[in-house]
């Protein structure tokens, strides 16, 4: 059975990669690297379930489109084609704007 995801990011902006937990639950939190050790995590966003497989709505992924040095997190949506960029507030990802629809 699928446990979630985990992705690698700068989400802070301080040019280390830090850990980003998506999970079964739907919650996606944020470990920032500290340089030796991941944080004990900060939760940024919920209601993800159904594409922590990317099977069933679709996939997330986690780059920076705003050039800010901070990783936003987009949105590729299974059934729509839609991909919209949901942009890092520094706690939390916006309500996001499409991008493009493919």
């Amino acid at each position: 059975s699928d446990m979630g995801r985990l992705y690698f990011a700068d989400i802070t902006g301080d040019g280390k990669a830090d850990l980003v937990v998506h999970g079964t639950d739907g919650k996606i939190a944020v470990r920032r690297n500290m340089g030796t050790y991941f944080d004990g995590g900060t939760h940024w966003s919920a209601g993800w379930g159904r594409f922590v497989t990317g099977a069933d709505a679709g996939r997330l992924r986690f780059g920076d489109a705003t050039g800010d040095g901070k990783a936003d997190l987009f949105v590729h949506e299974a059934a729509s084609g839609n991909v919209s960029v949901r942009k890092n507030m520094g706690t939390y990802f916006d309500g996001g704007t499409l991008m493009i629809t493919i």
